[in-house]
């Protein structure tokens, strides 16, 4: 995927504790750039949440839904080798878009940190939790996110964990004419150490399950009272709904 953004080369690593097994005891991040990610937080029992925003296009805005993604490349980046690929992956997921509308008629989207996620992708259940996330571009027909993630996958049956690991994805949201979402999306996959492994590129396709409604609180934050703060801070709190 060609956006004109590039990947992260590194991310900052996760300690282990000592003669443990790296995949499966996470304890913190070692890197005094952990602060900005946020992961830190996530390890701690009652994590502190922070609130930013972003624009994001009027019509992406509401509830959506996708039943997988297709995979469309993928390049170990150990070995330098790359394959073209148009493989189906189950991977249904429930989202949202979209939290407060200003007085302009703009709407904007909550980004709280750190923030999960959960998936199904075919036997296995998926627990995203993402650690930091901004916006990179924004227009009318078009945005593009950078998130990093921590990412643990286990059996659905048992809850066993069988994959622990980090990824930063970079993610182009377009709509299409027949208006489902497209979300074209470049992941590089890191260990824990923050090296770089293996690039993949994915589409996936969402339809809609709900028109927008805004958003007053979640996860236990005052969105409406964060979102009249954060337009002061702009210099403009005549757009405060």
């Amino acid at each position: 995927m060609q956006l004109g953004i590039e990947h992260s080369e590194y991310l900052p690593p996760i300690s282990q504790d000592s003669g443990t097994d790296q995949s499966r005891h996470p304890v913190s991040l070692l890197s005094s750039n952990a602060t900005r990610y946020g992961a830190q937080q996530y390890y701690q029992s009652r994590p502190q949440k922070m609130v930013e925003w972003f624009q994001i296009p009027g019509w992406m805005a509401g509830t959506w839904s996708k039943q997988g993604d297709v995979t469309v490349s993928a390049t170990d980046l150990v070995t330098g080798y790359s394959t073209k690929m148009n493989e189906w992956i189950d991977n249904r997921m429930t989202v949202s878009f979209g939290h407060q509308v200003d007085r302009s008629g703009a709407i904007w989207q909550a980004n709280i940190l750190p923030a999960e996620t959960d998936s199904m992708s075919g036997a296995k259940s998926v627990r995203f939790i993402a650690v930091a996330r901004k916006c990179e571009r924004f227009s009318p027909s078009e945005l593009v996110t950078r998130t990093h993630y921590i990412i643990t996958e286990s059996y659905g049956a048992t809850g066993q964990i069988c994959e622990q690991f980090q990824q930063e994805s970079l993610n182009d949201y377009t709509m299409l004419n027949t208006g489902e979402l497209m979300n074209r999306s470049s992941n590089r996959v890191f260990t824990y150490a923050g090296r770089p492994t293996r690039d993949g590129n994915l589409e996936s396709r969402f339809n809609k399950l709900a028109g927008f409604s805004p958003r007053n609180e979640l996860d236990g934050v005052d969105l409406r009272s964060a979102f009249t703060n954060f337009l002061a801070s702009l210099g403009r709190p005549d757009l405060a709904p």
